[in-house]
């Protein structure tokens, strides 16, 4: 079995979350022994694509008759993967250009039961399966004491610093504002916001952090290896109710060994984690500014090893597995053998 599994937004943009699913499946295939290729000359049994802009690639595969599989809904921060647009009363629903590629699709993979109704609601009858983004917990467990404090050195501050990160669409204007709140009553500590909308253009970036306070600090994409240490080294990770779908962010908290924080009244619907006990939740910005300064990863009500066994559950062997066998029933519907 061959498969094309692409996620290419070029050169002149930054790598995000959709890069980051991207490899996780190169990796679950690999896992698998199953060959991935990058075109379509190499005349693959399916092709799986992450980002909705890539619909002249799901007709040529289409127009091949290669089964085609959509990862929708895992890379919501990613703007080169997202799928969703919110509205300004904050509804939820496809870009045309989401719609369009899901349906085209054979198969829609999405990672949890809320964001496939999401997709459900718009469009009707096609074949969707929830499945993990998956994990690999060796990207954490191997990072040693001094790679840890990369990010204090790329930002410049003492390595004992008490800090939270946050993934947040920078379009985001309510999440922006509540993480302004939430570091304007907590500010013994610092907040590390890292989006994927500005990219590498300081210009905007340095706009939107001269009216923050002091204790926040928005960021550009970074590479992978800051990203690594700057999870790793956190609190705590946070997730505001008003926060698009964290699925893939939040599994890489909990391999990290990092706190997640969830701030709202409705519960951590949009991602798999409702259904563990694997973050610790504050109805709203007050009680979190009352209740964080007591904790500690050695709290009573931290959730950090459930969230580390919820990690290696979802590791890339499970999820090369699903892929395999959800591949090979596309595959043998489509009177194909791999």
């Amino acid at each position: 079995m061959k498969v094309l599994v692409h996620f290419a937004p070029g050169p002149k943009h930054d790598i995000y979350e959709g890069a980051r699913l991207r490899k996780n499946i190169k990796g679950a295939l690999e896992l698998n022994n199953i060959a991935w290729v990058d075109s379509l000359y190499a005349l693959p049994d399916v092709c799986h694509i992450i980002s909705p802009t890539d619909e002249a690639l799901a007709k040529a595969a289409k127009e091949e008759g290669i089964p085609l599989v959509v990862s929708a809904l895992y890379s919501e921060q990613d703007p080169y993967a997202s799928f969703m647009t919110r509205s300004l009363s904050g509804e939820l629903s496809l870009t045309s250009k989401g719609k369009k590629i899901i349906e085209l699709a054979d198969m829609v993979l999405t990672p949890s039961e809320y964001t496939k109704s999401l997709i459900v609601n718009e469009i009707l009858g096609k074949h969707i399966e929830v499945l993990t983004p998956g994990v690999n917990p060796i990207r954490f467990d191997t990072i040693d004491p001094l790679s840890e404090k990369i990010f204090a050195r790329y930002e410049r501050f003492s390595a004992d610093t008490k800090y939270f990160l946050v993934a947040g669409n920078y379009a985001d204007k309510k999440t922006l504002e509540s993480l302004r709140s939430l570091a304007i009553a907590l500010p013994s500590y610092r907040f590390f916001n890292i989006g994927g909308d500005y990219g590498q253009r300081a210009k905007a970036l340095s706009k939107l952090n001269k009216h923050n306070p002091k204790n926040l600090t928005f960021l550009p994409v970074v590479p992978d290896d800051i990203y690594r240490s700057a999870m790793k080294g956190a609190l705590g990770h946070i997730v505001f109710e008003s926060s698009t779908m964290e699925s893939l962010v939040c599994l890489e908290a909990m391999a990290a060994k990092t706190q997640i924080f969830y701030i709202g009244e409705k519960g951590l619907h949009e991602t798999f984690l409702a259904a563990s006990k694997s973050f610790i939740q504050y109805a709203s910005i007050e009680e979190a500014a009352k209740r964080i300064p007591t904790f500690t990863p050695s709290s009573p009500e931290a959730t950090i090893m459930e969230g580390y066994k919820v990690a290696q559950e979802n590791n890339l062997t499970m999820l090369g597995n699903a892929l395999k066998t959800l591949y090979r029933s596309l595959i043998q519907k489509e009177g194909n053998h791999d």
